[in-house]
């Protein structure tokens, strides 16, 4: 019983983030306007955390990652922002996690708009 309710809760997951996916490339907006519309950049008010999540893959960190980064940073300037790298086991990758994360740690530290991540 309980493996049929895991297998449940994964399988709606995965259902979910396949409709977000299509749903966002169905668009023409930019996925940081996206976002934004989705009120998933919103301002930290005095009920909400002041801490914030961007989980991506960063295979490769490129400028978007960045530019995200930034933004989140500068609405959650006095919490703190957790780049989080996933990983998708089907897909190969070819820098290992712990190379993306020290990536993104070198990128944090040479760059004053994202002290606090």
């Amino acid at each position: 019983m309980i493996q049929e309710i895991f297998l449940f809760v994964i399988l709606s997951s995965i259902y979910l983030l396949v409709w977000i996916y299509i749903q966002l490339n169905k668009s023409q907006i930019h996925p940081a306007k996206e976002l934004s519309q989705m009120k998933l950049l919103k301002s930290p008010t005095k009920e909400s955390s002041r801490d914030a999540i961007f989980a991506a893959s960063f295979n490769p960190v490129h400028k978007g990652h960045i530019m995200l980064l930034k933004a989140i940073a500068k609405k959650h300037q006095h919490g703190d922002v957790y780049a989080v790298v996933g990983l998708n086991p089907s897909k190969h990758y070819e820098v290992t996690p712990e190379e993306r994360c020290q990536l993104i740690k070198q990128i944090c530290q040479n760059d004053n708009d994202l002290k606090n991540v």
